[in-house]
C-alpha cells in the first residue's frame, strides 16, 4: 500500500510540472500563429499596393514624355509661324501682294498650351526622377502628397487651357488661331509654297489637343490610385494606430 501510494504522489507532481510546460509552449506557439495569419492575409494587399505603385510609376513616365511630345510639336508650330508671319506671296486671282498669315492672328490660346505643357512637363519630370528614391516610388504618405499635388496642378492647368483653346476654336468670331488657320487653309497649295506644308501643321495642332485630353485622363488615374492608396492604408494600420509603408518591394 505504502509503495502504491508513493507511486501515486510521484504520478501527480510529474503531471503538476509538465502543466506549466505545456501552457508555456501552448503560449508560445500562439503569438507565432497569430503572426502567420497576419502575413498570410496581408500578403493579397502587399501584392495589390506593388501593382498600384508601378501603375502610378508607369502613368507618370506616359505623362512625362506626352506633355514633352506636346511642347516639341507646339514649338515647332510657333517657330514656322514666327520665321514666316512677315511673309508676303504673290494672289494671281486680286494681282497684289497677300500677307501669308491674317494680321489678326492669335497666338495666345498656343502659347497657353506650350507653358502648360511646360510646366506639366517639368512636374513629372521631377516625379520621374524622384521615383529612384524609395519613398516616392512606394505608396507612403509623402508619394501620396506629390502625386496629389502634381495631378491637382496639371488637371487645372489642362482643363483651362483645354476650355480657352477650344472656345477660340469654334468662336467664328475669334476664328483665326493656329490650330483653326492651319485645318481651314491645309488643301491651299500657294500657302505651302510659302509656309510648309499646313497639312502637316493642322496634324501637328489636332495633335496637341487630343493629347491634352489624354494627359488629363492620365492624371485621373493617378489620382486614383492615391485614393487607393488611402482606402488601403485604413486597412493596413498597425496596432497602434501608426501608419506602415503598403509596398515592401
Amino acid at each position: 500500500m505504502d509503495q502504491a501510494t508513493a507511486a501515486q504522489q510521484d504520478a501527480e507532481q510529474s503531471r503538476t510540472l509538465l502543466l506549466p510546460t505545456a501552457l508555456s509552449s501552448t503560449g508560445a506557439s500562439m503569438p507565432a500563429q497569430s503572426k502567420s495569419q497576419k502575413a498570410a492575409s496581408s500578403t493579397p494587399l502587399m501584392t495589390a499596393s506593388t501593382t498600384t505603385s508601378r501603375i502610378r510609376l508607369i502613368v507618370r513616365i506616359l505623362s512625362f514624355l506626352l506633355t514633352g511630345a506636346i511642347v516639341i510639336v507646339l514649338a515647332h508650330a510657333l517657330s514656322i509661324y514666327f520665321s514666316s508671319r512677315d511673309k508676303t506671296m504673290y494672289d494671281a486671282r486680286l494681282q497684289i501682294d497677300i500677307r501669308v498669315w491674317p494680321n489678326n492672328m492669335k497666338t495666345r490660346p498656343t502659347l497657353l498650351l506650350l507653358g502648360a505643357a511646360s510646366a506639366a512637363t517639368l512636374l513629372s519630370g521631377t516625379l520621374c526622377v524622384g521615383s529612384f528614391s524609395k519613398v516616392v516610388r512606394r505608396l507612403t504618405p509623402t508619394s501620396n502628397i506629390l502625386t496629389m499635388a502634381v495631378s491637382a496642378v496639371a488637371l487645372a492647368l489642362w482643363i483651362a487651357v483645354a476650355i480657352l483653346y477650344k472656345a477660340d476654336d469654334l468662336n467664328p468670331a475669334e476664328h483665326w488661331d493656329m490650330l483653326s488657320f492651319t485645318c481651314g487653309r491645309r488643301h491651299d497649295a500657294a500657302l505651302d509654297a510659302a509656309i510648309g506644308n499646313l497639312g502637316s501643321l493642322c496634324l501637328q495642332m489636332r495633335y496637341a489637343w487630343w493629347v491634352t485630353i489624354a494627359v488629363g485622363l492620365l492624371e485621373l488615374v493617378a489620382l486614383g490610385t492615391v485614393v487607393w492608396a488611402w482606402w488601403s492604408g485604413r486597412w493596413s494600420r498597425g496596432d497602434k494606430g501608426a501608419y506602415r509603408m503598403l509596398d515592401t518591394k
